[in-house]
């Protein structure tokens, strides 16, 4: 084997391998053939006989690492040369070695071996026996089958009467024969066995082995303890086989038939050997008894004798008394062939006599007879002992015993061997069923029909199912019988059978769907698929069953997913198809398919079977009213499910139920009725072809004086009307008179669904004005005279009727107002909401505005929307009963809160915004308190932005001069603070909403007595929140309010600090030219005030002012133009002017504005003022405000004002170093010049502007390179005149100094009167006038053309005499200047210049003089006056002032309608009223009663429906 040495073992011990071993080397098999895949999955050992166990063992001592006792070896100790896992490995060798193992000691391996005990204390065989990595076969739990099959035989025998102790022949026989399964079984192994050992015996020594019988195998045979893998034949003792089984004896499985005892080990020599292993066979098979030749003839003698006296009549009674029948039934057990015959003929005859057919009864013969007929090869003992036990069937009141005997099984086992008896047994089989209850083991004749029911004949299968209909007669026996699989044999019995067959089957199920108990288990297994089948049939009778046997299963619900699935469906389809015309039939499919489609699911599923047009079939071609109305009922409930309405229309159902309303059955009537409005509750279809045949059929059915028919007709048209497409049709066949005829009735439950019918109508405008035509007054009288329902249904007529203008006038003139009025004072929600909608739309109609306030409509309509009506009737329970509907209920009727709806709110506030439109009703409608309802609405009850929008339309529509004052007193201001406010997201702003609050806060403004309630300051927030809006028009309007609240003193503080500059700022921008003039007016007013300047600065409003001064609308540009320079006049603004850009502005407003010198000179005063700012005076140059100053000079050259604003400006500028180099290169000398001779003609504004302009030359005489540019652009001419004025002079000396120490500039100076004007300036009382003089004559000296000039001029005294001043400086610049004109003398020296000329060369004060005049630009600072800004104010023009004569800004008012309130709610919803048909259904039960659901009612069992059968007559003649 494998896994060990390659070498077989023999017997006894001896090795037969060495030829192996050497073909082996010879053949390389060691490298050619891969022995390691070969190997055996495991090594199993004979002392515990379980690999699992020794392989667990193993590796637990593996991974605790310590190693198994030497008990797992041969001997003690461990083998050399490996560890435990090494000898796992590799355990190669002989047999030899392997020695029986010791059990090993758990205690060893420590957890390892406690998990090993608890294993096997615990274990179970599961269904497969697995290791780690192993997989071992297991044996079979139970026997086979045909050991099961002996195993019951044996059972059902009974002891033998009588028992010898003799061991007779006959007794050794029988015992034989019940163990024949296992002689047969023993005997072959034993062949199997001795075959193989032949040729091992023939090399034995015929002394070896045996010579000794009394020695034992245990001296004979060494121990063998390796693995018995079948190799001497045997192949069940194989060790392998034997590991799987639940015991390990291997002897006792290899010798099994071997008596262990010591007496009965073998005695014989070699040559008996063969006898003594054969042994127990010889005991067990016997060949012949001791009995003579004789005996067996008598035996045969009398069996013979006892069959032919058993044919006769005459002989039963001696037979019987006399043991005839003990004594065959002994005979039978014989094994002769010939005896047996007699013996089963005597049976066959006996059981034919009654009397001795009750012995054999008695005497328990029905297992001897069996056993007879299965051992018997001879087909007619067989054939003897079937009609022997049928003849026994045939009696009555013994089935149970014959049953409990085994005679089912012996008949069956007939039928197995013989198929020719088979129509023969099953009769006997029949017979048992034909009984009137149940008996005990009854379920052994259920299987044995049911194991008949694949094989049968046609024959036997009729049988078989005529059996069974017997058996489904008793009702305590049907759950059984379904138990045991009869619903699956009848399929195979119904296929291919005879159509009697098939109608039998039919019968049993119906008979087993009569009890409620078997269905569900009937359903589950497959009994719907059976009764499709026999659907297919053309038997009357059958299909008949099949419907009944339908309708009992459909009667539970969880039944009905398989009855479509399972094609019951189709069954009854089929049924309908094949006998439309039976009534009886019919009306079982047509109440079975009721019932199907009363289930609310798998309608779609039972139309996609095909049930339509079953259906259609049965109302086209039954004449029989009751499957008709069962018809109608399931096509109305299958057409309560939308899905199914076009497959019905297709398949032709709809126009058969239309062909059926001429029938002149009320039921049937009624029910067509109920078809067509299912049908017409189905969106889908309602504009289909069949409306245009439906319609008629219903308004024909409307005029039947049938309520109910009436109401479902009013709720077909009801349904119908809410597609246009059908109102033409509808009018055209005369619907509004069939409503009219219809509610004259005065039927509550008609009424309402008329009137649902005709607000769907009327949603249309000519049927509309025909409504109002025809059924108007009606309408009305029942607003007025009709119950709680009547006046509700009417009033929703009204209210759909008011929708349409051409009929509102005529609805006033039949009375309609009285009767609303009237209605709006029922406590019932809906139909004072209907009240209000018909207000509102009534209110629309401006010809009935006034008659309605006439009416004193507006409390009525006030009392609408209160949440506690004045009108309102106390609730009781007589109010509760009318309300039917509970959607039609107050949800809080004690509390009347249900005029909280919003959408009645809204409708309240239409109907007044429209009456509010009336012209003169104004105050009328405020008195009778409009107002203040629309108040309460829009503050407190609605939450609806548009309903809000509708308040204040109408607050605004009353909103007169008449009525200012008192709105304002009822809250006015509040309301509309209110309304304007921001809702909460996620609702956004209405923007008619905000334009309305606006017009209503722009009104009240204008008005002293409204504004004085505006300026709280949360009120004037809400107001100037109004400029969210996006709509120009409403922040325009916004604006006006801002500029009225800014526009008075009273309002102007409040109006700021609530935001009225940021409300101006966006009015700017809008582009209006109105907004943007109003509110730079407004700017201008509060641009006095410090408060309200700091608040234009913080506001961000300068950019858009600066933007609006240059705009093209003269007045806008006016105002802003104003603001700046009011602005540019306090300090505290004028940085945030200049960083906001102003200057730029100036600038090019200056270069841009021809001719209007208004606003020049507005901007020259905006310029001055904003010069004064040192910190900006350089960047306001560079922005080029020279220029402009130039351009608004050149304008009005000669004004004093600006003459005094140039000046001023120019001298600001001058007072940057860094600005003047670029006031320079701007001209600005030049223009100074220009302004100064100006001014030299009057001598009035020189005091003023003389010092600007002198300070302005000094300061540009200051910036160094720019002399001579200063000299060309006149600053000489303009010093010149300057030097005029005695308090210049100052300013004049110090510029002509600074002018002098450019070279090229002292010719230009020496020329006309400058050498005067120095000469006048020296004599002035003021040191640094002198010193900047005696510098301008040391520097003009030095130039040689000129001294002749200056000493022409009168220099020389003047020289001289300062010549001698105190002051250092002085003295040496007259000094120099006078050597330098002496230096020529040519003409004559002037009296007194040689003295100062010797007196300071020796005096030695000329020692410094070069270093003196080298500082050239070293000067005396001139004093220089300050800027007196007040000189250059504003005039009154320019400064804000409160305008007594201001109008305050208004808008435009019109009257705003508040529209129609429409169509209102929905139409009330009509009674509820079924939708299915449940027609009262009437099965028979198995009495012929009618019985409600079918149930079964009997409580006994029904009698048999077949009678016992006899044996055939071809087996009675047969042979």
């Amino acid at each position: 084997t494998v896994g060990r040495s390659t070498g077989r073992r023999r017997v006894d011990g001896r090795h037969a391998g060495v030829g192996r071993a050497e073909g082996r080397a010879t053949m390389d098999l060691g490298t050619a053939w891969a022995w390691d895949t070969k190997k055996l999955a495991c090594k199993i050992r004979a002392e515990s006989g379980n690999p699992a166990i020794d392989e667990l063992r193993l590796r637990l001592s593996e991974m605790a690492g310590v190693p198994i006792p030497d008990a797992m070896n041969s001997g003690s100790g461990k083998k050399a040369g490996g560890t435990v896992g090494s000898k796992k490995l590799a355990r190669k060798g002989n047999l030899e070695k392997d020695k029986p193992m010791a059990p090993i000691p758990l205690a060893s391996l420590g957890t390892g071996g406690q998990i090993v005990s608890d294993f096997d204390a615990n274990m179970k065989h599961s269904t497969t026996n697995m290791n780690i990595h192993k997989k071992f076969f297991v044996v079979p739990r139970s026997p086979p089958p045909k050991i099961i099959a002996d195993m019951h035989l044996e059972r059902m025998k009974r002891p033998e009467i009588e028992a010898t102790e003799g061991g007779s022949p006959m007794q050794l026989t029988a015992a034989a024969s019940k163990n024949n399964l296992e002689r047969r079984r023993q005997k072959r192994a034993q062949r199997e066995k001795l075959s193989k050992r032949s040729a091992k015996e023939k090399n034995r020594s015929q002394n070896d082995s045996f010579a000794d019988t009394n020695v034992s195998k245990e001296k004979v045979f060494k121990p063998y303890t390796g693995d018995v893998f079948g190799t001497a034949g045997n192949y069940m003792g194989g060790m392998v086989y034997l590991s799987r089984l639940p015991t390990h004896d291997v002897d006792s499985v290899l010798r099994k038939n071997f008596s262990t005892k010591p007496s009965d080990a073998p005695h014989a020599d070699m040559d008996d050997t063969r006898n003594a292993v054969n042994e127990g066979s010889v005991q067990d098979y016997a060949s012949e008894d001791s009995d003579s030749l004789k005996a067996r003839e008598a035996k045969l003698h009398c069996a013979s004798t006892l069959a032919s006296w058993a044919q006769h009549d005459a002989n039963t009674d001696r037979l019987a008394k006399e043991g005839a029948v003990q004594a065959t039934m002994v005979l039978c057990k014989e094994e002769d062939i010939e005896i047996r015959k007699h013996c089963a003929n005597a049976f066959r005859h006996m059981s034919s006599k009654r009397l001795l057919c009750e012995q054999l009864v008695q005497i328990a013969a029905v297992p001897t007879i069996s056993e007879l007929a299965s051992s018997a090869k001879d087909e007619g003992i067989s054939r003897d002992c079937a009609i022997c036990l049928v003849n026994m069937t045939r009696m009555d009141g013994i089935e149970a015993r014959l049953v409990e005997d085994g005679i089912v099984l012996a008949l069956m086992s007939l039928m197995n061997q013989h198929e020719g008896l088979a129509s023969l047994c099953v009769r006997g089989l029949f017979n048992l069923t034909c009984v009137d209850q149940s008996y005990q083991f009854v379920e052994r004749v259920i299987k044995s029909f049911v194991q008949l029911a694949s094989s049968a004949t046609l024959e036997v299968k009729h049988i078989c199912v005529s059996g069974l209909c017997n058996l489904s007669d008793l009702k305590s026996l049907r759950p059984r019988i379904v138990e045991e699989g009869v619903v699956q044999a009848l399929q195979l019995l119904a296929r291919q059978a005879e159509s009697k067959t098939r109608r039998v089957c039919a019968i049993i199920l119906h008979s087993l769907a009569l009890s409620s108990t078997c269905r569900a288990d009937m359903v589950s297994k497959g009994a719907v698929l059976v009764l499709h089948q026999l659907s297919l049939d053309e038997d009357t009778i059958t299909l008949h069953y099949i419907a009944s046997a339908i309708i009992r299963l459909a009667m539970e619900n969880q039944h009905m997913n398989r009855l479509i699935n399972d094609r019951g469906v189709i069954s009854l389809c089929n049924i309908c198809q094949r006998c439309p015309t039976i009534a009886s039939t019919t009306q079982l499919c047509a109440a079975a398919l009721q019932l199907l489609s009363q289930r609310t699911i798998g309608k779609p599923a039972i139309v996609q079977e095909g049930v339509v047009p079953a259906l259609v079939t049965l109302l086209r071609e039954s004449k029989d009213t009751t499957t008709l109305r069962h018809g109608l009922a399931a096509l109305c409930n299958l057409l309560t499910a939308e899905e199914n309405h076009l497959p019905i229309i297709n398949q032709g159902g709809v126009q058969s139920v239309i062909n059926l309303c001429e029938h002149e059955h009320s039921g049937i009537q009624e029910a067509c009725a109920l078809a067509l409005f299912n049908l017409s509750r189905g969106e889908s279809t309602r504009d289909h072809q069949i409306n245009l045949s439906a319609i008629p059929a219903i308004i024909r059915l409307s005029r039947l004086p049938m309520p109910v028919t009436q109401m479902r007709c009013a709720a077909s048209l009801c349904k119908l009307a809410v597609n246009a497409a059908n109102v033409p049709l509808m009018l055209s066949e005369g619907v509004v008179p069939a409503f009219i005829e219809m509610l004259k009735t005065e039927d509550a439950g008609i009424v309402k669904h008329c009137c649902s019918a005709l607000c769907c109508l009327a949603h249309e405008g000519s049927s509309c004005v025909m409504i109002a035509e025809g059924a108007g007054p009606y309408i009305i009288n029942g607003a007025q005279t009709g119950d709680v329902t009547t006046q509700q249904a009417c009033c929703a007529v009204l209210s759909i009727i008011s929708s349409h203008e051409q009929c509102r006038r005529q609805l006033c003139d039949m009375g309609a107002l009285p009767a609303l009025i009237q209605l709006a004072k029922m406590n019932d929600m809906k139909t004072r909401l209907r009240c209000a909608v018909a207000f509102a739309n009534l209110s629309y109609e401006s010809t009935v505005q006034g008659l309605m306030v006439d009416h004193d409509v507006v409390p009525v309509i006030a009392d609408l929307s209160s949440p506690s009506p004045s009108y309102a009737e106390p609730w009781t329970a007589a109010n509760e009963q009318n309300y039917t509907a509970e959607e039609e209920k107050d949800p809080a009727p004690k509390d009347h809160d249900s005029s909280y709806s919003e959408e009645n709110q809204l409708y309240c506030a239409k109907a007044l915004c429209n009456l509010g439109c009336h012209i003169g009703s104004e105050k009328r409608i405020v008195e009778q308190g409009g107002a203040y309802t629309l108040m309460m609405i829009c503050m407190l009850r609605a939450g609806n932005q548009f309903t809000k929008q509708v308040c204040a339309k109408a607050l605004l529509n009353l909103l007169t001069p008449e009525n200012l004052e008192k709105l304002v007193n009822e809250d006015l201001v509040q309301a509309a603070s209110a309304l304007s406010k921001k809702p909460l997201p996620p609702k956004n702003d209405d923007e008619k909403l905000l334009r309305v609050c606006a017009e209503i806060f722009c009104l009240l403004s204008a008005d002293e007595y409204g504004r004085s309630k505006l300026i709280k300051r949360a009120t004037l927030m809400n107001i100037f929140n109004l400029t969210r809006s996006t709509d120009r028009i409403t922040q325009s309007i916004c604006g006006k309010t801002a500029c009225n609240l800014l526009s008075f003193k009273d309002s102007q503080a409040a109006a700021v600090d609530a935001g009225a500059v940021s409300v101006l700022k966006q009015m700017c921008t809008l582009g209006d030219p109105a907004s943007e003039r109003e509110c730079s007016d407004a700017f201008f007013l509060i641009s006095g005030e410090e408060s309200y300047r700091r608040e234009i600065r913080n506001s961000q409003v300068l950019p858009v002012l600066i933007l609006l001064a240059r705009s093209k609308n003269r007045d806008t540009r006016w105002s802003c133009n104003r603001i700046l320079c009011n602005l540019a006049l306090y300090e505290s603004s004028r940085k945030a002017l200049l960083e906001t850009g102003t200057i730029p502005a100036m600038v090019a407003l200056a270069h841009e504005t021809e001719g209007d010198d208004d606003i020049v000179e507005i901007c020259l005063y905006t310029v001055a003022y904003l010069s004064l700012e040192s910190n900006y005076q350089t960047k306001m140059v560079e922005d080029g405000v020279v220029g402009a100053i130039k351009k608004i000079w050149k304008g009005k050259p000669g004004n004093a004002e600006i003459l005094k604003l140039v000046s001023l400006t120019l001298r600001s500028l001058s007072e940057s170093p860094s600005a003047r180099a670029q006031m320079i290169a701007d001209g600005s000398m030049e223009l100074l010049a220009e302004v100064v001779l100006a001014t030299s003609s009057d001598s009035a504004l020189q005091e003023s502007i003389f010092p600007h302009c002198a300070t302005t030359v000094y300061n540009l005489a200051c910036c160094r390179d720019s002399e001579e540019v200063l000299v060309e652009q006149g600053a000489l001419t303009a010093l010149r005149t300057l030097g005029q004025v005695l308090s210049c002079s100052s300013l004049v000396a110090a510029p002509l100094y600074l002018l002098s120490l450019v070279a090229s500039n002292r010719d230009k100076m020496a020329e006309g009167d400058i050498p005067e004007l120095l000469i006048k300036l020296s004599e002035v009382d003021d040191e640094a006038t002198v010193q900047n003089c005696s510098g301008t004559f040391f520097m003009l000296s030095k130039a040689t053309k000129v001294r002749e000039k200056l000493v022409e001029a009168g220099m020389v005294p003047t020289l001289i005499r300062l010549s001698k001043s105190a002051t250092e400086k002085v003295r040496i610049s007259c000094s120099e200047a006078l050597k330098n004109l002496s230096s020529s003398g040519g003409d004559g020296i002037e009296e007194g210049t040689v003295s100062t000329l010797i007196s300071m060369s020796l005096s030695g004060a000329n020692l410094n003089t070069t270093t003196i005049m080298d500082e050239k630009h070293e000067h005396e600072r001139p004093v220089i006056p300050e800027t007196d800004v007040s000189k250059v104010s504003l005039p009154d023009y320019l400064m804000p002032r409160f305008d007594t004569a201001f109008e305050a800004h208004s808008t435009t008012i019109l009257k705003r309608e508040g529209l129609g309130a429409g169509q209102g709610p929905a139409p009330p919803e009509p009674p509820t009223m079924e939708t299915r048909d449940e027609a009262p259904l009437t099965i028979e039960d198995e009495d012929g009663m009618e019985g409600a659901g079918g149930e079964d009612e009997e409580t006994t069992d029904k009698i048999m429906m077949f009678a016992k059968m006899h044996a055939p007559e071809s087996d009675l003649h047969f042979g």
